[in-house]
Protein backbone atom coordinates (compact mmCIF):
# COMPACT_ATOMS: atom_id res chain seq x y z
CA UNK A 1 0.00 0.00 0.00
CA UNK A 2 3.02 2.06 0.44
CA UNK A 3 3.54 2.15 -2.73
CA UNK A 4 0.56 3.47 -4.15
CA UNK A 5 0.53 6.30 -1.48
CA UNK A 6 3.60 7.37 -2.34
CA UNK A 7 2.62 7.82 -6.27
CA UNK A 8 -0.24 9.17 -5.62
CA UNK A 9 1.40 11.78 -3.06
CA UNK A 10 3.99 12.50 -6.13
CA UNK A 11 1.45 13.08 -8.24
CA UNK A 12 -0.35 15.59 -5.99
CA UNK A 13 3.03 17.39 -5.46
CA UNK A 14 3.26 17.59 -9.24
CA UNK A 15 -0.09 19.19 -9.65
CA UNK A 16 0.25 21.46 -6.89
CA UNK A 17 3.49 22.37 -9.08
CA UNK A 18 1.72 22.56 -12.05
CA UNK A 19 -1.03 24.92 -10.24
CA UNK A 20 1.51 27.37 -8.63
CA UNK A 21 3.50 27.53 -11.85
CA UNK A 22 0.11 28.44 -13.71
CA UNK A 23 -0.96 30.85 -11.14
CA UNK A 24 2.59 32.89 -11.29
CA UNK A 25 2.68 32.44 -15.31
CA UNK A 26 -1.45 33.93 -15.42
CA UNK A 27 -0.44 36.39 -12.81
CA UNK A 28 2.82 37.52 -15.58
CA UNK A 29 0.42 37.25 -18.72
CA UNK A 30 -1.42 40.07 -19.66
CA UNK A 31 -5.04 39.95 -18.71
CA UNK A 32 -7.17 38.22 -21.89
CA UNK A 33 -11.30 37.95 -21.12
CA UNK A 34 -11.84 33.85 -20.80
CA UNK A 35 -14.68 32.56 -23.12
CA UNK A 36 -17.97 31.75 -21.63
CA UNK A 37 -20.21 29.08 -22.45
CA UNK A 38 -23.68 30.23 -21.22
CA UNK A 39 -25.73 27.72 -23.28
CA UNK A 40 -25.25 24.50 -24.85
CA UNK A 41 -26.99 22.97 -28.15
CA UNK A 42 -29.06 19.80 -27.41
CA UNK A 43 -28.20 16.75 -29.37
CA UNK A 44 -30.34 15.73 -32.10
CA UNK A 45 -31.61 12.61 -32.48
CA UNK A 46 -31.41 12.37 -36.19
CA UNK A 47 -27.59 13.65 -35.85
CA UNK A 48 -25.27 10.58 -36.65
CA UNK A 49 -22.22 12.46 -35.09
CA UNK A 50 -23.14 10.62 -31.82
CA UNK A 51 -23.22 7.53 -33.67
CA UNK A 52 -19.78 7.76 -34.88
CA UNK A 53 -18.04 8.68 -31.94
CA UNK A 54 -19.72 5.84 -30.22
CA UNK A 55 -18.73 2.93 -33.10
CA UNK A 56 -15.09 4.72 -32.99
CA UNK A 57 -14.53 4.45 -29.31
CA UNK A 58 -12.65 1.51 -27.49
CA UNK A 59 -14.47 -1.57 -26.77
CA UNK A 60 -13.81 -2.03 -23.23
CA UNK A 61 -16.15 -3.59 -20.46
CA UNK A 62 -16.60 -2.62 -16.98
CA UNK A 63 -18.77 -4.39 -14.14
CA UNK A 64 -20.75 -1.36 -14.41
CA UNK A 65 -21.97 -1.74 -17.83
CA UNK A 66 -25.39 -3.73 -17.65
CA UNK A 67 -25.81 -3.43 -21.30
CA UNK A 68 -22.52 -3.90 -24.18
CA UNK A 69 -23.20 -0.23 -25.28
CA UNK A 70 -21.53 -0.99 -29.36
CA UNK A 71 -24.11 -4.01 -29.87
CA UNK A 72 -27.39 -2.48 -28.77
CA UNK A 73 -26.49 1.09 -30.42
CA UNK A 74 -29.28 1.14 -32.54
CA UNK A 75 -31.76 0.14 -29.92
CA UNK A 76 -30.78 2.04 -27.03
CA UNK A 77 -29.46 5.32 -29.68
CA UNK A 78 -32.27 7.10 -28.55
CA UNK A 79 -31.94 6.92 -24.80
CA UNK A 80 -28.51 8.32 -24.97
CA UNK A 81 -29.10 11.32 -27.04
CA UNK A 82 -31.89 11.75 -24.29
CA UNK A 83 -29.44 11.34 -21.31
CA UNK A 84 -27.00 13.55 -23.12
CA UNK A 85 -29.54 16.91 -23.51
CA UNK A 86 -31.31 16.27 -20.07
CA UNK A 87 -27.65 16.55 -18.78
CA UNK A 88 -27.08 19.72 -20.69
CA UNK A 89 -30.32 21.02 -20.04
CA UNK A 90 -29.90 20.38 -16.18
CA UNK A 91 -26.07 21.33 -16.11
CA UNK A 92 -25.43 17.47 -14.12
CA UNK A 93 -24.69 14.74 -14.60
CA UNK A 94 -26.45 11.63 -13.17
CA UNK A 95 -24.50 9.97 -9.47
CA UNK A 96 -24.15 6.97 -10.93
CA UNK A 97 -22.49 8.09 -13.87
CA UNK A 98 -19.84 9.28 -11.14
CA UNK A 99 -19.04 5.67 -10.21
CA UNK A 100 -15.71 3.52 -11.42
CA UNK A 101 -14.05 0.41 -10.61
CA UNK A 102 -11.13 1.09 -10.45
CA UNK A 103 -8.88 -2.56 -11.35
CA UNK A 104 -5.14 -2.14 -11.30
CA UNK A 105 -3.00 -3.56 -14.30
CA UNK A 106 0.50 -5.45 -14.33
CA UNK A 107 2.61 -3.56 -16.56
CA UNK A 108 3.61 -6.97 -17.85
CA UNK A 109 2.03 -9.98 -17.90
CA UNK A 110 5.54 -11.68 -16.93
CA UNK A 111 5.56 -9.38 -13.89
CA UNK A 112 4.86 -10.76 -10.27
CA UNK A 113 1.89 -9.84 -9.69
CA UNK A 114 2.65 -9.66 -5.41
CA UNK A 115 5.32 -7.03 -6.08
CA UNK A 116 3.27 -3.61 -5.81
CA UNK A 117 5.56 -1.60 -7.98
CA UNK A 118 4.54 -4.10 -10.96
CA UNK A 119 1.27 -2.18 -11.02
Amino acid sequence: MDHFNSKVNGIRKQIELETYTNTIADACSPSLPLPTLESFNTVNHQDLHLVSVITQMKTTTCALDPIPTKQSLKLIIHLIHNIINASLSSGSVPESFKIAVIKPLLKKSSADPNLLKHY
